[in-house]
């Protein structure tokens, strides 16, 4: 019999019973030959949307590998934050004397940097990199697609950007007039997986923006069909590609100090409110040249896994 440490965590909040659920699997050190069907039945058995296993390689590097309950994964945002949120908790990761500490994620998308703090209320902060994006057009059937979230094509919003944007998976975007017409969204899940896989994307997301200055920025809904859920209440991903995207059409826009912030609400329809912050560093000629998503993590379960 074999056993290894297992913890949950709702990564981007700060309360239970909000955010994404992360599960976190610690490998050993040693730990290099655990088979990869063996991680795929444990995500199966943990059922949370995304399970990371973590594996410390040397001084402030991890290997982090990411499964679904029916697939791996090449990145996942919001586990990112809980894995490290647990290696904070679990002493593996020690914070200097100015209060932080930087790590490095070694995925399959690649070396991800990754700044490890805590909040004012002592809860682990999470902040990483993403890569540089990459952007492709779409041709979208906006009356189908619109059928397919239980929407009227009217409701879709075709002065905001639409397109696939990329900083570790690749996401389609397309917004609506509203933000209350999100709560009004029914998905047709069958058609999404088949429109997801014929798209070749991993997430949708369908999003919609504040007016004016309003603190949060946007809202957005995170249909996951491409990897195996219907939908995810939080994702680093998902927000570090959406601001780019908005940031690439012109959408928003730099501060003199050459910086994009977005708060991003996601969750509230499925009763997990979540919130993700973005931060963009834009260079003179408008130019992104850095990606860091960040927020808190919420530990709701630790145990062992024997198997």
């Amino acid at each position: 019999m074999r056993i290894l440490k297992v913890q949950l965590y709702d990564s981007f909040s700060e309360t239970a019973f909000g955010g994404n659920v992360a599960g976190v699997v610690f490998e050993p050190p040693d730990n290099n030959n655990m088979d990869d069907q063996v991680r795929q039945s444990i995500a199966k058995e943990l059922a949370a949307p995304t399970t990371g296993f973590l594996r410390h390689l040397e001084l402030n590097r991890y290997s982090l590998r990411f499964f679904s309950p029916s697939a791996e994964m090449n990145m996942c945002g919001h586990v990112i934050v809980g894995a490290f949120a647990a290696a904070l908790d679990e002493g593996m990761v020690e914070l200097n004397t100015s209060g932080f500490a930087e790590a490095v994620a070694v995925t399959a998308a690649g070396e991800i940097p990754v700044r490890v703090s805590r909040d004012p209320c002592g809860l682990p902060r999470v902040e990483m990199m993403q890569r540089l994006p990459l952007f492709e057009s779409f041709e979208l059937n906006w009356r189908k697609f619109a059928g397919f979230i239980g929407l009227r094509e009217e409701q879709l919003n075709k002065d905001l950007p639409m397109g696939i944007a990329s900083t570790g998976l690749r996401h389609l975007f397309v917004g609506v007039k509203t933000v209350d017409t999100l709560s009004k969204m029914t998905l047709n899940n069958e058609a999404l997986f088949s429109f997801s896989k014929n798209a070749g994307v991993d997430t949708i997301g369908v999003y919609a923006l504040y007016s004016g200055q309003n603190n949060p920025t946007l809202r957005l809904r995170d249909l996951c069909h491409g990897v195996g859920n219907p939908e995810e209440s939080a994702s680093g991903t998902t927000n570090g590609a959406l601001a780019c995207h908005l940031t690439n059409a012109g959408v928003l826009s730099a501060d003199n100090l050459g910086e994009v912030n977005v708060l991003a609400e996601m969750g509230v329809e499925m009763g997990r409110p979540s919130l993700v912050r973005t931060k963009l560093k834009v260079n003179d000629q408008g130019e992104i040249r850095a990606v860091q998503v960040g927020g808190c993590a919420f530990k709701t379960l630790s145990g062992k896994f024997y198997y």
